[in-house]
């Protein structure tokens, strides 16, 4: 182990090295997993493709399990080992490459957040599909790779990653889509083209067992400066059935969703202690729709909304 770690050192520096058990402690549990907690023998933190690049294939030599970390911030524990190894924390590799505002989309790293993204999204009006149950702090391309819902699949379905660059475990670099092909290789950034055949979803739900990615182009939306959100109540999930049809029939709104009356109070209260209280004021079951788009556009689609007794079937609307 000594002689792997100091062929590690050589790559990143032993400052980039973490192998005390207190500071393992981050890499070892997800804050809002039920994964048991597993410790990694030690933590790297490259800080840019080309260490990564030297760092898999370090581990490929010596047989080291390896854990891509791009965030502890998620719901399945994705980033704790199965098995003891090398934790390859890609949180230095955070730089955001392109916000292309004509063709909506963004280049950014693994370590790039949600938080950092829409700051400069924001700035070219545009804005970022965020997950229904994650912080701002957790990472974008490991949110999507690892199929994290989000509140707009009901309108943009799940295509939120164009092309993708990725490490095989012995250190060969992939590229998807047309970020493939030779005659982009000149580019500076990943192209956000993709062809028909989509290569990107292989890598879906396997960050880490398949390759590591480190680099992604994504999906970007149209900022709105008017939103609306509407609250419909239900006794029970199978009353909302005929919503969820008459929503997808007048193609209403930008985000949906279901939520019981934890779940909700959950995403709604400041702090836990106005948790209880608010759980218990709530519905069992509600649907949240969020309306955006100019204020005319908003407008003529609360009133098809509201005006469709189908819909409503007499039920109390909030707003």
């Amino acid at each position: 182990m000594d002689i792997i770690l100091n062929q590690i050192a050589s790559i990143i520096g032993k400052d980039n090295i973490i192998e005390d058990g207190e500071g393992l402690v981050p890499y070892s549990k997800g804050n809002i997993s039920f994964i048991p907690e597993r410790s990694p023998l030690f933590a790297v933190r490259p800080g840019t493709v080309e260490e990564t690049k030297a760092l898999l294939k370090v581990a490929n030599q010596n047989k080291i399990p390896v854990t891509p970390f791009s965030s502890s911030v998620n719901g399945h524990g994705g980033a704790i080992p199965s098995v003891p190894g090398m934790t390859l924390d890609m949180r230095r590799l955070n730089r955001i490459h392109l916000v292309d505002e004509v063709q909506r989309n963004a280049i950014v790293e693994p370590g790039v957040t949600f938080a950092q993204l829409q700051e400069q999204a924001k700035e070219k009006g545009l804005r970022v599909l965020v997950p229904v149950d994650l912080p701002a702090e957790a990472s974008v391309i490991s949110s999507y790779l690892e199929m994290c819902p989000l509140y707009a699949w009901p309108k943009y379905d799940t295509e939120t990653v164009l092309t993708l660059e990725l490490l095989l475990p012995n250190g060969d670099l992939v590229k998807t889509g047309a970020a493939g092909l030779p005659i982009m290789n000149e580019k500076p950034y990943l192209p956000i083209m993709t062809p028909p055949i989509y290569m990107e979803k292989l890598w879906f739900g396997s960050q880490g067992t398949l390759a590591v990615a480190t680099k992604a182009a994504l999906k970007l939306k149209t900022r709105y400066d008017h939103n609306e959100v509407v609250f419909i109540p239900f006794n029970s999930f199978a009353e909302t059935l005929p919503v969820i049809r008459e929503i997808r029939r007048l193609d209403l709104g930008i985000e949906f969703f279901m939520a019981n009356a934890a779940y909700l109070a959950g995403l709604l209260a400041e702090n836990g202690e106005g948790f209880d209280s608010l759980k218990a004021g709530l519905p069992p079951v509600t649907a949240v729709l969020v309306f955006r788009g100019d204020r005319g556009r908003v407008d003529y689609q609360r009133a098809d909304f509201e005006q469709d007794n189908g819909f409503r079937m007499g039920r109390k609307i909030f707003h």
